[in-house]
Formats: C-alpha cells, structure tokens, sequence
C-alpha cells in the first residue's frame, strides 16, 4: 500500500489548474456521477439480498473523490504532468466507493452480483483477501468501468471499488494510524510485527473492537458504529475476562476449528483463551 503523505500545492500547480479549471470541474462531476451510479448499485443489492437472507450483505458504504491535491501528488510520483487529458488517461481510483462486509464470503457474492450487470465492464480485480499483501493488508479492490448519461453524451467513466470486512478495514486503519500519524507512541515500533502479535477482542454489545499485545501496556480501541478509534491502557494480568459481553474466538483447536466462546462463562483470569479473537 503506497504511503500517504499530506500533499500541497505550489504556485504553479495552483495556476496549472486555474487554467483549466473548468473543464476540471466537469471531470470530477463526470467521476461523481459514476461514483453515484455505482453506489446505487450496491443499495440496491443490499437491500434485494438482506430481504432474501434475512441480512444485508454489507455495513456501511463510503464514497469519495481524489482531492486536486492527492491527483497533483500520485500525477507527480509517477512523473506525469498534470493536465485534464493526464487525469482521465493515467488515474483510475478518482472516484472511490469503499464497501465494508460483516464476512469474506458476502465480499465475493457482492462482487460476482456487481460485476455480472450487463452495463458495468471489470477492468481489473485485485484480490488481497486470498492473497495479502507483506505487510498483512487484506482487501478486494476492482476497477470498474461504467456508462453515465448526461445531457449531450454517454461517457465511460472508471470507479475504484474496495471491500473489506470490518476486521480489515480495523487493521488497515489501525496500521496506516500507527505508521504515519505523529501522536503515536514509540514510533519506529515494527507494525507489521506487533499486529501479528496482537491479541483482537471483538465486543459485540459495544460494538467495539479491542486489539492489544502481551508485551506492551497500549493498546487500541475501534468503534465499528462510529468507525473511528483510538488508544488505550490495558491491564496485562487481566486482559480478556473484563469484557464478560463480548464474544471470542479461539485459536484452532486440535482438529483444526476455531470455535466461538462467551467470555462471561470465564470468571477467573486463567479461563479466558489465549485468543487471535477477530480473524482477518
């Protein structure tokens, strides 16, 4: 996953998109209105599907489009100039819809319903989900192209879709927090080493997630309703048994299953299973 770093514009950036300004302002409307077309998409299926199976397939759905500022920087990294045909011809995650699942199999569902649309035509697919990437980043990304119609013209425009489960996207977010932001502790600390040691605590009633180590007092806390998270101090003697609400899953028993245990069933701090409590 390529680093992200905040990007700003110079002077002469700023006068290269003043003069097309215009006509930039129409691309990322065009982008939009594909990134709306695609998202509609996908409420649809949810809500034929959650009638068929009693649940919706995904949890939440987020869209977004590249700032002027993040097109000029990855333009810039691959050593393109900037201009509106450059945009369109090089760039295809401007427009970007991140879908979050409750499991991997409903990713795949997801993906085949969205991609078997007689109008949409898959560019490309990357799945890091059956194969992570080093660092442990998981996720299925595809590039998607489809028609919009406007006033005076149907146009092929490109959408980057990216599903992950909420473990997933805990761990992406929790690892970029780590490795980028400038209010975490003990900065040159190996991140992709630490979250393969760390212990994760799904809380269903809170709706939290709680990821900590054996061998380091801090920990982090991820609240799936408001997606956002943050530190904590964990008590090492007891790490597991005070969360007698949530829900664990155990490591592979002897015949290779993990099964789910209710941690208010364990009442002393010897009990609670040594737990990789949300896969992901």
């Amino acid at each position: 996953m390529e680093k992200r770093v905040e990007y700003t514009l110079n002077k002469e950036q700023m006068k290269k998109l003043e003069n097309v300004a215009g006509d930039f302002r129409n691309l990322m409307m065009q982008y939009e209105c594909a990134m709306l077309e695609v998202q509609t998409k996908l409420e649809v299926l949810n809500k034929e599907l959650a009638i068929k199976n009693s649940r919706n397939p995904f949890e939440s759905i987020k869209c977004r489009l590249k700032s002027p500022e993040s097109i000029f920087g990855k333009l810039e990294r691959r050593g393109i100039d900037f201009s509106v045909e450059n945009v369109e011809k090089n760039l295809n995650d401007i427009a970007g819809i991140r879908v979050i699942c409750s499991f991997p199999d409903d990713i795949y569902m997801l993906v085949d319903c969205l991609t078997a649309q007689d109008d949409i035509i898959l560019v490309e697919k990357k799945d890091y989900i059956l194969n992570p990437k080093p660092n442990g980043y998981r996720s299925l990304h595809l590039i998607l192209d489809i028609p919009i119609f406007l006033t005076e013209e149907k146009k092929h425009m490109r959408v980057e879709v990216q599903f992950r489960t909420i473990a997933m996207d805990f761990w992406a977010s929790l690892e970029h927090h780590v490795k980028y932001k400038k209010d975490v502790p003990n900065p040159d600390t190996h991140i992709e080493e630490w979250l393969q040691d760390a212990r994760l605590l799904y809380d269903d009633k809170r709706q939290m997630i709680y990821a900590f180590s054996e061998e380091d007092v801090l920990g982090y806390v991820y609240s799936i309703s408001d997606q956002a998270w943050g530190m904590m101090v964990h008590d090492l003697a007891h790490p597991l048994p005070c969360f007698t609400d949530a829900l664990a899953v155990t490591r592979e028993d002897s015949d290779g299953k993990r099964r789910l245990v209710n941690m208010s069933d364990h009442t002393r701090c010897g009990d609670a299973p040594k737990a990789l409590l949300v896969t992901r």
